[in-house]
């Protein structure tokens, strides 16, 4: 995986799909423990007394840039199906879980959001010193930074930043031995455009249709605080940066799918998503404090 560290998950029927993974019927108790060996080769995956043999391969779906998309038109649709993005001081959790497990949520959510704008700035700092605070951050199997980077790298090929995209891709052999092997993996994946297919059927969700149509974004609002908004130096249209949408049908279900992934892999990942797209709406070379106005 470009020099990563390479797995193969073997997945259960209802797991989540995962680009990289071999999909088993349910089969009955797993015949290995920890530090059991394994092997993968031309006959198949041999597990204990399994020996798995695939019957049919599958090509995982990708994200593709949309060559109309707006970021701040995403942006407006992903805050309207997602309303817990914009947290308060009593309010500040996803689907009902917290962002960082075992941490406290207002202080965790903003310095991942804060992270991964400069990440996705244009002309923030190198990559490589901002995945530093990134990678690895929080618990679990696929902490909490490393999902938000992932969700990052997707909505970057979504927009169609290769240049961004490219300079963050190029950081990462150096940055992922500091977490997790399936971790690493999962982020090398979708550096080159690959997640489950609730994600990349939501960043498609958020990126289809023209520009703007009748109704999908009506008058210019605020949604993403003054802190952020730029002045007219910063564009020469600021008005039209920020229209305020409805949430496309069927958006809510699809927010709802993606922030179901693990126990706050979804909603970690989908802080990758908006902090990115905010970024790139407001066309910010560099962003170096944020409020918490600007959730």
């Amino acid at each position: 995986m470009d020099g990563g560290p390479a797995v193969l998950p073997i997945l259960r029927p209802a797991a989540v799909a995962l680009p990289t993974g071999v999909r088993i019927p349910d089969a009955g108790p797993w015949p290995v423990a920890v530090g059991d060996p394994c092997s993968v080769g031309a006959a198949g995956i041999s597990l204990g007394h399994w020996l798995i043999t695939p019957a049919h391969t599958w090509h995982p779906p990708a994200v593709t840039a949309g060559p109309t998309l707006e970021a701040a038109v995403a942006l407006s649709r992903l805050r309207a199906a997602w309303p817990a993005a914009i947290p308060d001081d009593t309010a500040g959790v996803a689907d009902g879980r917290d962002w960082f497990v075992g941490t406290p949520g207002a202080a965790a959510r903003h310095e991942l959001y804060a992270g991964i704008v400069n990440l996705a700035s244009a002309g923030g700092p190198d990559p490589a010193e901002v995945l530093g605070s990134l990678i690895g951050l929080g618990p679990g199997l696929t902490p909490s930074g490393d999902d938000a980077v992932a969700g990052c790298l997707l909505t970057l090929r979504l927009l169609g930043r290769t240049g961004r995209l490219q300079a963050v891709s190029d950081a990462l052999p150096v940055r992922l031995p500091a977490t997790t092997a399936l971790s690493a993996s999962l982020v090398a994946a979708a550096a080159r455009g690959y997640a489950a297919p609730q994600v990349i059927d939501l960043l498609h969700a958020l990126g289809e249709g023209p520009r703007r149509t009748p109704g999908d974004c009506a008058q210019p609002g605020t949604s993403l605080g003054d802190s952020l908004r730029p002045t007219e130096a910063d564009s020469p249209t600021p008005a039209h940066l920020e229209p305020r949408c409805e949430p496309k049908p069927g958006l809510r279900r699809l927010v709802a799918g993606v922030l179901a992934i693990g126990h706050s892999s979804g909603a970690d990942l989908l802080t990758g998503v908006y902090a990115t797209l905010a970024a790139s709406a407001l066309d910010r070379t560099f962003v170096s404090s944020l409020s918490k106005e600007a959730l």
